[in-house]
């Protein structure tokens, strides 16, 4: 599903945030890509959804090379790609409902089925009594699952997110990350970039270690 051959990423000034990444993340896997701040982690998911292209080698997203997309192509490879924001990027002035049923309506979603959809999606995440709640008056657990609904609504082949659990306490992050796993298991490939080690010793799996913009490790968790 995911493909990185021989990639590096050169900003300007020389600084290198990915350096000869060699990576195969197969469908349907919760893959962990972890780090310090600083080490590549969100160069590399954006390379995934086509934000940024490498200097150098190659990445394939579902058997397309993001480079060889044309600009007319991009919005539609980006409608596979669910993404989790660290800074989340909710509409404020939108309540949870809105902001998870605009995501269905840009890409042409008829508006029933969308508001179908969205009460089915906000209720599997728990928030089926809080939907017409705008983001400042839910906490920030909540966001996060306005954050990922609004991500997997329309059935991505990947999911990415951002430091998911950032800033939320152990309890409501371990409920966030089932929610990722479970859409892993319904067939999404699922990539969390987070420094929570643990998280990652709590769901085990396998991590991506990336420092100073090169893979030091990739294996199952022990």
């Amino acid at each position: 599903m995911i493909r990185f051959y021989n990639v590096y990423k050169t900003y300007g000034r020389g600084v290198h945030a990915l350096i000869g990444i060699n990576v195969q993340i197969d469908k349907g896997e919760l893959v962990f890509l972890v780090g310090p701040s600083g080490a590549g982690k969100t160069t590399f998911l954006k390379m995934v959804y086509r934000e940024e292209l490498p200097t150098q080698g190659q990445v394939l997203v579902n058997r397309l090379s993001i480079a060889k997309l044309k600009a007319s192509e991009i919005p539609y490879f980006r409608r596979k790609i669910g993404v989790v924001f660290q800074d989340l990027k909710l509409l404020s002035h939108k309540t949870a409902f809105e902001n998870v049923s605009f995501a269905q309506e840009v890409i042409g979603i008829p508006r029933t089925e969308a508001k179908s959809k969205t009460a089915e999606i906000l209720r599997l995440v728990g928030l089926g009594g809080k939907m017409n709640l705008r983001p400042d008056q839910l906490s920030k657990g909540e966001m996060q699952r306005v954050a990922i609904a609004r991500a997997v609504v329309n059935d991505p082949l990947v999911l990415l997110a951002d430091e998911p659990t950032g800033n939320i306490d152990l309890e409501t992050s371990l409920e966030i990350m089932e929610l990722l796993r479970g859409s892993s298991s319904r067939g999404t490939t699922v990539v969390v970039a987070t420094h929570n080690r643990e998280i990652i010793s709590r769901f085990k799996g396998r991590a991506i270690h990336l420092v100073d913009g090169r893979v030091s490790d990739d294996g199952e968790v022990s």
